[in-house]
């Protein structure tokens, strides 16, 4: 038996180590094509510069919400795209996938970030594909009237090779007389205008999801539950009650964007708002009607990684039946399924719950671990609110689909 266990862990150290090893060739290989595609124009001087202020923030937790974040990324892969003239799709978007990969591997819990290359990596092969459809189309014309069957994008004779879009970007072939940049230039600047828009059909659903006289409660501190609320507001009368989100308290915060109007915006109305411990929450839920929460990104399964303390409120909810609703936007979708929940958690300073000088004599042998997020299963959460209309947690595969391709996991491996 124990030559067994010796033999099974000297196994795990033999692919830990070749682990370690690809990971430690892919990221020179994505830095050479970083180089590569920053050394061709005197203008990208710059823009490495703010790449590597991004790594160094997004290392440091230094930025205001995910959707500044997405925003910044965004811009910087507007940059990118056009810093040269690229020789098609497969060249542009390997230093797409690298600069990606180098966000990812900064902060791999802000799942945000590796959603917006999956979207855009997605998009670009759309394009590539209707290029390519176009192209084989022509060729088979001038077939038709030569009498002879030519297809040079192709070796193997397929009219529309893996129409599912899961081609790997290496198998990319190149399409004469495509402009890619121009193309990827636009995909971008459509999700950045659905990125500022995205409250809009969010907050338009409201007076479904919520009638008059409710009483709702709300966690922490969201903007996209806030946004959805004053939405609410304007034709509805009914009443909240924030969760204080100890010990950053932002539910007080909340409370106080709820119960304040914005005179420079003649809409935005006061809610009626109480402010309730965190220990208050079960006791109170029977006189709750709907829990409506925020999250930091949704899983493959529908589960949701949210605010720390988020899964002892849908517990509490699903205890009394009170239905659960999370009110998020698809750039937080994710195509990752939780098999190791922790890898998903970030930790954060204990210090604001415990501490160091209260340790005292124990301080070396006393861990605190702080989770700054909660997974929450799919089966605690009744209904998403998205800006592409409300979903059950199970059609979540549905709009993976829509928003990524086949290999959108594959993409991005570190």
């Amino acid at each position: 038996m124990a030559e067994v266990v010796a033999a099974q862990a000297d196994a795990d150290r033999l692919n830990a180590a070749g682990a370690a090893e690809a990971r430690s060739q892919a990221v020179k290989a994505d830095a050479e094509v970083l180089k590569a595609a920053l050394d061709s124009s005197k203008t990208t001087r710059g823009l490495a510069a703010r790449m590597d202020d991004l790594v160094t923030r997004l290392k440091r937790r230094r930025f205001k919400s995910s959707s500044s974040l997405v925003k910044e990324t965004l811009d910087l892969l507007q940059l990118l795209v056009n810093a040269k003239n690229w020789s098609g799709a497969r060249e542009m978007l390997q230093a797409v996938r690298a600069f990606g990969r180098r966000l990812v591997r900064a902060r791999p819990v802000e799942l945000v970030v590796g959603n917006v290359f999956r979207h855009v990596i997605h998009m670009v092969k759309e394009e590539y594909f209707i290029m390519l459809q176009s192209t084989q189309d022509k060729a088979l014309s001038e077939a038709a009237v030569t009498g002879e069957v030519v297809n040079e994008l192709d070796p193997k004779g397929d009219i529309l090779p893996n129409r599912d879009l899961g081609i790997r970007i290496e198998d990319m072939a190149e399409i004469p007389d495509w402009n890619v940049r121009s193309a990827a230039a636009n995909v971008i600047a459509d999700t950045v205008a659905e990125l500022e828009n995205i409250m809009e059909p969010i907050s338009s659903q409201a007076p479904d999801h919520i009638h008059a006289h409710e009483t709702i409660l709300v966690y922490g501190d969201s903007g996209s539950v806030l946004g959805f609320l004053k939405a609410a507001r304007r034709q509805r009368e009914f009443r909240v009650i924030v969760a204080e989100a100890a010990p950053e308290f932002g539910g007080q915060r909340m409370a106080r964007k709820l119960s304040t109007a914005d005179p420079a915006h003649p809409g935005d109305l006061a809610i009626s708002t109480m402010v309730i411990p965190d220990s208050n929450i079960f006791a109170i839920m029977p006189r709750v009607t709907k829990v409506i929460v925020g999250a930091r990104a949704v899983m493959a399964n529908g589960g949701l990684i949210a605010e720390a303390g988020m899964h002892m409120v849908a517990l509490a909810a699903r205890q009394h039946a009170v239905p659960l609703m999370c009110v998020t936007g698809l750039y937080k979708l994710c195509p990752l399924y939780p098999y190791d929940r922790d890898s998903f958690i970030d930790l954060k300073s204990p210090g604001p719950t415990l501490p160091y000088a209260k340790l005292g004599e124990f301080s070396d042998r006393i861990q605190v671990l702080t989770p700054s997020c909660d997974y929450v299963p799919p089966g605690l959460v009744d209904v998403l609110i998205t800006n592409n209309g409300a979903h059950q947690p199970s059609y979540v595969y549905r709009l993976l689909y829509e928003q990524y391709d086949t290999n959108a996991e594959e993409d991005l491996l570190l």
